[in-house]
């Protein structure tokens, strides 16, 4: 599946910059490195951007503005702008987890944020039509958000601890769902 690339309306930035020049730093420096990544991603990245810094002045003062700029700057660079990417959150003890696409989204209660692309993700949340699951598991060194098929429990295991040891595989019986 090709990925919608993400164009920037640079005359809506310019006006969002002026508008609220406080933001400029944050929001040339965002929109200015778009280009790497696609749409979902980059959209995904924002909304953690801001909940990163949402304890600073020009945060706290613009939120709402600022949560409604990336629809105004950002557009897709494909005609499929009104496919849906799944989303899923759940608040896990003291995580909230949210999965848009193929993206997975660990906030801690503290505010730290873990984040993780698993390719695939996506297309098994479409073919799972309503059937999944979001689990939180703990091993005496790791904990786990799970990504899963309720009907036989296959899905993504994203390791908060080590990301890289983050794997496809089938959800063990003791985690707990959301």
């Amino acid at each position: 599946m090709e990925r919608a690339r993400t164009l920037i309306n640079k005359a809506a930035l310019e006006q969002l910059c002026h508008r609220l020049p406080e933001c400029r730093t944050f929001l040339e420096n965002f929109f200015g490195s778009c280009s790497s990544f696609d749409y979902d991603t980059n959209r995904a990245n924002y909304l953690l951007d801001l909940e990163l810094y949402k304890d600073r002045p020009y945060v706290r003062k613009h939120r709402r503005a600022l949560e409604q700029a990336f629809a105004s700057i950002a557009q897709r660079s494909s005609d499929k702008s009104e496919e849906r990417k799944p989303y899923l959150a759940a608040q896990l003890d003291q995580y909230l987890v949210t999965v848009w696409g193929d993206l997975i989204l660990a906030i801690d209660g503290d505010g730290n944020a873990r984040k993780r692309v698993a390719s695939g993700l996506q297309d098994l949340i479409l073919r799972a039509n309503c059937d999944v699951m979001i689990g939180l598991g703990r091993t005496r060194h790791f904990e786990i958000v799970y990504v899963y098929q309720r009907s036989d429990g296959y899905g993504y295991a994203f390791n908060l601890d080590a990301p890289d040891l983050s794997e496809w595989g089938y959800a063990p019986k003791s985690f707990s769902s959301g």
